[in-house]
């Protein structure tokens, strides 16, 4: 790897995790395992939404997808606002 930024992962280990009310919104698209990268879950009173990608890089990164984990992150931070969601632009 190269680079001063975090790379991609997965949660490989959620099936041991004992989380309650997992939702998994999101998976690797490998060809052998498809470890989740985006997922929710309930922490006492709270909700809990982690990625294993960095979508904060893509807002001052330029990138063919940028667009897609930029408006990722937007409506993330709205969701666990409960905020409105923005529409596709």
């Amino acid at each position: 790897m190269e680079g001063n930024y975090a790379s991609h992962g997965g949660f490989d280990n959620l099936n041991i995790a004992d989380i309650q009310n997992l939702v998994v919104f999101i998976k690797e698209n490998s060809t052998y395992e498809k470890y989740p990268t985006y997922i929710e879950y309930r922490y006492g009173n709270g909700r809990v939404i982690a990625s294993t990608s960095p979508l904060e890089f893509y807002v001052e990164n330029s990138y063919s997808d940028s667009d897609w984990y930029i408006l990722l992150l937007r409506r993330s931070i709205e969701y666990v606002f409960n905020l409105p969601i923005s529409p596709v632009e």
